[in-house]
């Protein structure tokens, strides 16, 4: 992540960057984490991460794929939206699909 990050950086050299982490909490050093914070401390960017309940990280979830599976989509972009506004950054209003297609 950290190489990809500084490519990034050179590359789209005003954007901001917002690294989704793993959280990788059944390890001593939550190297999800640590990688994207490091990632974000060299492009000046912000991590977010999946928090999870004490059921989920039983079951082994770690990353923001997992929350999705684990609660739904619904659940997963209310997660992801409350961390973006919580950094400050707007989200859009989001409008289910439907299903099936009508052709």
């Amino acid at each position: 992540m950290i190489a990809v990050a500084e490519n990034a950086r050179q590359k789209w050299t005003q954007s901001p960057f917002i690294f989704c982490a793993d959280n990788d909490h059944a390890i001593r050093v939550n190297k999800g984490i640590v990688s994207a914070t490091k990632a974000a401390e060299l492009t000046g960017g912000t991590v977010i991460f999946p928090a999870f309940t004490d059921a989920e990280k039983a079951q082994g979830l770690t990353d923001f794929n997992d929350l999705d599976a684990s609660r739904g989509r619904a659940a997963f972009q209310h997660v992801i939206n409350a961390q973006l506004e919580h950094i400050g950054v707007s989200t859009p209003t989001v409008t289910p699909r439907k299903s099936a297609r009508h052709w």
